[in-house]
């Protein structure tokens, strides 16, 4: 393969705006490192609920009194009752965060920023091999590039697990690409810490009868389900669901209000929330979510030529609508949209994009996705969030213009 050279001005201009973005980062973490010491970032989540299993209250995982008990004993004196943040994720993931009980909150903080940190660096060498016009890139760039994207800053300054969802992704996409579609459904299953970032993934492919890929992630729930039922019991496994769907009624608005949520709920009840009712607006919800599927299939069934280009811009689209999709979602989740921006970039340098106007709807994005001071603007300064859906619906737009077009690099044969 013939790698492209990019223009030394080009490297000069990409280097400085993804360090301003860096620096910004580290500006933003000076400045609440204080808040950090006093137990605010949300892995008091997870080091709570690691406390509770220490303590061997697992029959209360999931209850708001005890989880409020148990923040306010790391977090006083600077705690207040109305900042309880409810655990809102699989029982099994406790198990992740359990050796972490017996840790004091700031080694415990540390000591997952730290694990995060190397799986972004996993993440980052993956993307390497991945792409071969992007190896010639020293694996420090990758890490500073993916440093500088705000959603993964936001994932280690906050404590949260959505480098480890974008890992599955990523593995999850090789293994496609090989054509082990029971594989990369196994593989997407490391994913189930977040299952509303998963299951609409898994909905477009059984939409697209991918039969393998539906058996090879109802495989990888079984260990889930088990893990779950050995943390809390068949009871209290089975009684997840209900809870989520209970705290959705009673304090959702609290817990990510959906001026906050940036997909296409936030962006709905920020266009209609003023004169559609509750009722009305899921419906609304649910239908575009559904078309978003539907259109992610369609585009993915109706290409041509079956190429690794092709695979590499219908994954990531899937992966967009996901992300559109999900009923729960904030910045942070943003995290998994580096691979199809990687795949975006990778296919741009490779002139392998279908025409100029394709290339332009599919690159326009990128630059607004990097933009920290708009995450921060629409955050902090006008509590507008939700907007981020629509650079997320113009990113989606333009991938699939280029999967609509009949002029595709030919390359390794797939199965549709």
């Amino acid at each position: 393969m013939i790698i492209p050279t990019i223009p030394n001005r080009v490297k000069i201009l990409l280097a400085a705006f993804l360090a301003g973005m860096f620096a910004i980062h580290v500006g933003i973490a000076f400045m609440v490192r204080e808040q950090i010491v006093e137990a605010r970032p949300d892995f008091l989540i997870y080091y709570a609920e690691a406390r509770i299993f220490h303590s061997g209250q697992l029959t209360h995982v999931y209850d708001e009194a005890t989880e409020a008990q148990v923040q306010q004993q790391i977090a006083a004196p600077n705690w207040l009752p109305s900042q309880v943040k409810p655990y809102m994720h699989p029982p099994f993931e406790i198990l992740l965060f359990a050796p972490l009980g017996s840790l004091s909150f700031i080694q415990a903080y540390g000591l997952w920023s730290l694990l995060n940190l190397v799986l972004l660096v996993i993440c980052a060498l993956l993307f390497r091999s991945t792409f071969p016009v992007l190896r010639p890139l020293n694996p420090a760039v990758w890490l500073l590039a993916l440093s500088s994207f705000f959603p993964i800053f936001l994932t280690i300054l906050e404590g949260q697990d959505t480098i480890l969802l974008l890992l599955a992704y990523i593995c999850s996409f090789r293994a496609l690409r090989r054509n082990a579609e029971f594989s990369a459904a196994v593989w997407l299953g490391l994913g189930l810490v977040r299952p509303h970032l998963i299951l609409p993934f898994v909905f477009i492919m059984a939409i697209r009868q991918r039969w393998r890929f539906v058996a090879g992630f109802a495989l990888a729930t079984v260990p889930a389900a088990v893990l779950s039922a050995l943390t809390l019991g068949w009871r209290g496994a089975l009684a997840y669901p209900k809870y989520i769907w209970s705290l959705e009624h009673t304090r959702a608005a609290l817990v990510i209000p959906p001026e906050y949520i940036p997909n296409v709920r936030g962006l709905l009840d920020y266009l209609a929330g003023s004169f559609l009712g509750p009722k009305s607006l899921v419906l609304l919800n649910v239908s575009l979510a559904l078309l978003l599927a539907v259109w992610a299939r369609s585009r993915w069934a109706a290409i041509r030529d079956r190429s690794d280009l092709n695979l590499d811009l219908a994954f990531g689209l899937a992966m967009i609508v996901t992300s559109l999709m999900s009923y729960h979602e904030f910045i942070y989740d943003f995290s998994i949209l580096a691979l199809p921006i990687v795949m975006v970039l990778s296919a741009s340098m490779q002139r392998t994009l279908p025409s100029r106007s394709s290339a332009l709807w599919c690159l326009l994005p990128v630059p607004l996705l990097f933009l920290s001071p708009l995450y921060i603007l629409l955050w902090y300064r006008w509590g507008l969030l939700n907007l981020m859906a629509v650079v997320e619906l113009a990113f989606a737009y333009g991938i699939s213009r280029a999967l609509s077009s009949d002029k595709h690099m030919p390359g390794n044969a797939i199965s549709q």
